[in-house]
């Protein structure tokens, strides 16, 4: 299965709050964990933004303009609260 979510970009926007970004992340996460995904990937122009919320970096691609972008993941989380593990690491 393969899926693809849009997120307005959460940096351009000031008067959300540092929670507020956490609750829409953790929100896409549960979400893809509901739909079956044991990781979300996005990918990003900005350096080290996601990392705080628990993404890990995990490769570079070019964006269809030809701009370079960073490529990240994290586990999703599963209804009953548990985070799935990435058989990868």
């Amino acid at each position: 299965m393969n899926s693809t979510v849009q997120i307005l970009s959460l940096r351009d926007y000031p008067e959300r709050t540092d929670e507020c970004r956490k609750l829409l992340l953790e929100h896409a996460r549960k979400e893809a964990g509901r739909l079956g995904f044991k990781v979300v990937y996005l990918t990003t122009g900005e350096i080290r933004f996601y990392e705080k919320y628990g993404f890990r970096e995990v490769g570079l691609t070019t964006f269809t303009w030809g701009r370079p972008t960073k490529v990240y993941e994290h586990d999703t989380i599963l209804e009953h609260g548990g985070i799935t593990k990435n058989a990868n690491r």
